[in-house]
């Protein structure tokens, strides 16, 4: 389980510019940043000065050992993209998201770095989402009593 806060947080604006956040894991390493589960950025790939984040629905994270003839590799690029998307309402409801590799495969739905499920630990029907600055990624694959990813 990994948390997801805005580093532009703070309690008067939960969440700061959707476009910027920061996935801190739980092996995070102050000597090592963006190691295995340490830190990666999220951006939208409409990201702009003066428009920070862009559409909310379509992210895009990009990992430390990103590399430009491997796309979707691990730690490399992944497509963030609401269960609920449609053309007339980009993001759908912000609380539930998928995170879809680019090596998805439909015969292995959730394989490594294939689908994860953001929800927001404030999740309730009547608010989804709830404070968007801190959101919580699950893997399938997630064991309870070991409380880390098992790869």
């Amino acid at each position: 389980m990994l948390v997801i806060q805005s580093p532009f947080r703070d309690a008067d604006d939960p969440g700061g510019p959707f476009g910027g956040l920061v996935i801190q894991g739980p092996y995070w390493d102050a000597d090592n940043p963006g190691g295995p589960f340490g830190m990666l950025f999220i951006k939208s790939p409409f990201w702009d000065a003066d428009d920070p984040g862009g559409p909310v629905g379509i992210l895009m994270i990009q990992g430390p050992c990103w590399d430009a003839d491997n796309p979707g590799a691990i730690f490399g690029m992944l497509l963030i993209k609401s269960l609920f998307w449609d053309a007339d309402n980009p993001g759908g409801p912000l609380g539930t998201l998928v995170i879809k590799s680019l090596s998805w495969d439909a015969d292995n739905p959730g394989g490594p770095f294939g689908m994860l499920v953001i929800q927001s630990p404030f999740w309730d029907t009547d608010d989804p989402g709830g404070p968007f600055g801190m959101l919580v990624i699950q893997s399938p694959f997630w064991v309870a009593d070991e409380g880390y990813w098992p790869w």
